[in-house]
């Protein structure tokens, strides 16, 4: 992306970019798209950039004003695709699916979850909410308690993937085989 924008700012000084400059460079790189990729892919590392300089003295901050975005579109899994989901998923990510889509739970909040915080004989798991940076309690469906406990380990962190861009290394493969 970043190369794209230099490569079309080329020598233009950061002093002479401001809300046209931006709106012409998104016209021009990409004609005709919506305004979710317009913000993702010009308006929002633009303003990163500016924003950088500016706390570095090289220009003056500017606030960009981006194309108004279409309500999100909010589409949510039926039972049978919950379960081809869950039945296409390798094992490192079953358990997973199983969790967030029994529990509710931020997906944050499930990599992060530690087996002192797993009641598998109750049930029950308390859940650290780093948004409102409380714990609350939810219960494990005899499902979940399965798929909790069938982990070969009882220490750190319950599932195995580490971080977001772990998760969807496996996750995209997954929906797009499933369709």
């Amino acid at each position: 992306l970043v190369l794209k924008l230099s490569s079309y700012f080329k020598t233009v000084l950061l002093t002479d970019i401001g809300q046209t400059e931006v709106d012409n460079a998104a016209r021009a790189l990409y004609p005709g798209c919506k305004p979710e990729t317009l913000n993702r892919h010009v308006y929002t590392p633009i303003a990163a950039i500016m924003h950088r300089a500016s706390r570095k003295g090289l220009c003056d901050w500017i606030r960009l004003e981006r194309p108004k975005m279409g309500p999100p579109r909010v589409r949510w899994l039926n039972p049978d695709e919950a379960e081809r989901l869950i039945e296409g998923a390798g094992p490192r990510l079953q358990a997973l699916i199983i969790f967030l889509l029994y529990t509710g739970c931020r997906i944050t909040e499930a990599l992060d979850l530690k087996w002192e915080s797993v009641d598998l004989h109750m049930r029950h798991v308390s859940i650290y909410e780093s948004k409102t940076q409380n714990h609350r309690a939810a219960a494990l469906s005899p499902r979940t308690n399965i798929a909790l406990g069938s982990r070969n380990h009882r220490e750190g962190c319950v599932l195995p993937l580490r971080s977001r861009g772990a998760v969807c290394k496996h996750w995209r493969p997954l929906c797009k085989k499933l369709g």
